[in-house]
């Protein structure tokens, strides 16, 4: 019996090779042409119209068809096939675990953090290879921080495999930091998700004040999202802060600075306070400035803040000035862990100010449905 990961993975191996993905049921004659043509075998047109699933079977592929496909491929057989793919698996894994296991003399070590996030963004796009170190990091301290910490994946907030990964995270950190951390994306992922939600009770004043800025700025947000927070006061509360502040010079502390006003704005977007996001935005304009010099691993937040201006400038009536500023933004360098939920909100945006195509309205309808994050339908609808 073949498990539903190996027929899954072959077939997207098989149109790979093929190089065009399959639609429609009808395109599974050209592949078997080019499987006559490039193996000189035959696998008939039904046989693969079964095999991707267009006609529907309680039939499982024959040890013949998926021999002949994985030739197609370059394997000898399908045994071939499936003891070189448990081989790269294997290799996958233990590379992800020589990279987590690496001896970190200095925190702000800028070559470690370019490899962990390149490694996150390939565990971002390889979910069963996450699946399968999702322990390891959570267990790993710098798995913790370099991993789950750094680089929460908000699009997968709602996928079950992702938020084990954050429990198993938060049990084995064990402290109020990590628990805080863990319960208020599940909660923003909640509320995505069109879910009623509730604050998180902190047991002392003391313990809130020792956590991490960005934390307090989590916890910050979900209260924004149950409409518990001052707005008025908490913009006056940010601009205080900045004016104590004095010059500051390096990426890292403009980050350090920037990014729990980032988060604030970011649940702010979801309850249409566009006036006090522009408010943070002209705030923070000394520590995140509009040209691309800051590091790479902010890059994707001085894009972000550069959207959000986008939709204030919209909703506030300054057309003109949002459709120029839009005309500049690229989509492309929104960071990879937030890429469909941002794309969402790029689309919405785009429809108002340019309009959309077919091809944009299905895939913000597809991202949506892939994410769950349906309350993005209601926002769509009253924006």
């Amino acid at each position: 019996m073949h498990s539903k990961n190996q027929m899954r993975d072959l077939k997207v191996l098989v149109q790979k090779v093929y190089g065009s993905p399959l639609h429609y049921g009808n395109e599974c004659k050209r592949l078997s042409d080019s499987i006559l043509k490039h193996s000189n075998e035959y696998i008939s047109y039904q046989t693969l119209r079964r095999f991707f699933g267009f006609i529907k079977t309680t039939q499982p592929a024959t040890i013949h068809t998926l021999n002949i496909l994985s030739r197609y491929c370059g394997y000898n057989n399908y045994e071939d096939y499936l003891a070189q793919i448990s081989k790269e698996k294997s290799n996958e894994t233990d590379f992800v675990k020589l990279i987590f296991t690496i001896p970190l003399r200095k925190e702000l070590d800028q070559n470690f953090h370019a490899v962990c996030r390149r490694v996150a963004e390939v565990l971002y796009n390889n979910l069963e290879l996450f699946y399968s170190n999702r322990t390891f990091l959570a267990k790993s301290s710098n798995g913790q921080v370099f991993f789950y910490e750094r680089y929460a994946f908000f699009d997968y907030l709602n996928k079950d495999g992702y938020r084990i990964g954050l429990s198993e995270y938060q049990k084995y950190k064990n402290n109020i930091g990590a628990d805080v951390y863990v319960k208020t994306l599940f909660l923003f992922g909640d509320y995505l998700k069109g879910d009623k939600i509730k604050e998180i009770k902190i047991s002392s004043k003391e313990s809130v004040e020792d956590l991490h800025h960005n934390l307090q700025a989590r916890l910050l947000g979900i209260r924004i999202l149950l409409k518990k927070e001052n707005l008025k006061s908490l913009i006056q509360n940010i601009n205080d802060s900045l004016k104590h502040l004095s010059k500051i010079n390096t990426d890292e502390e403009k980050i350090k600075i920037v990014f729990p006003k980032f988060i604030i704005c970011e649940h702010l977007l979801l309850v249409g306070a566009y006036e006090e996001i522009y408010e943070i935005i002209q705030m923070t304009q000394n520590y995140m400035p509009r040209e691309k010099t800051v590091s790479l691993n902010a890059t994707g937040l001085v894009e972000l803040f550069w959207l959000f201006e986008c939709i204030c400038l919209f909703k506030m009536g300054k057309v003109n000035e949002a459709i120029s500023n839009f005309n500049i933004f690229n989509s492309l360098l929104i960071d990879f862990n937030v890429q469909k939920y941002y794309t969402i909100w790029y689309l919405i945006l785009k429809e108002q100010l340019v309009g959309i195509s077919k091809t944009d309205q299905q895939q913000m309808n597809d991202l949506i449905a892939e994410t769950k994050f349906y309350k993005m339908k209601e926002i769509y609808k009253n924006f």
